[in-house]
């Protein structure tokens, strides 16, 4: 009686397509983007210290990325980083 781990063969597995912007390498850097948000450290204001995020924007075709201060998580300080 043969074992079935032996009589087995490796499966190929499959890799399921990329959208269309991750494999159009004409496509210059930061023409299709992904934002995210993370973190909430203290920075120090005066004698205060107050909540910033990091806005990290990634490049979906080169994978490149670029990270710039948020200083709320309101819809106006995200458009003041996204234009600047």
């Amino acid at each position: 009686m043969d074992c079935c781990k032996q009589r087995a063969r490796p499966g190929e597995q499959i890799m399921a397509p990329l959208p269309s912007a991750r494999v159009a390498p004409t496509d210059p850097p930061f023409s299709h983007v992904s934002v995210d948000y993370f973190g909430s450290p203290f920075v120090k204001q005066g004698r205060s210290q107050v909540k910033h995020y990091r806005c990290l924007f990634t490049c979906l075709t080169m994978m490149a990325v670029h990270i710039e201060v948020a200083h709320t998580l309101e819809a106006d300080s995200w458009q003041m980083t996204h234009v600047s």
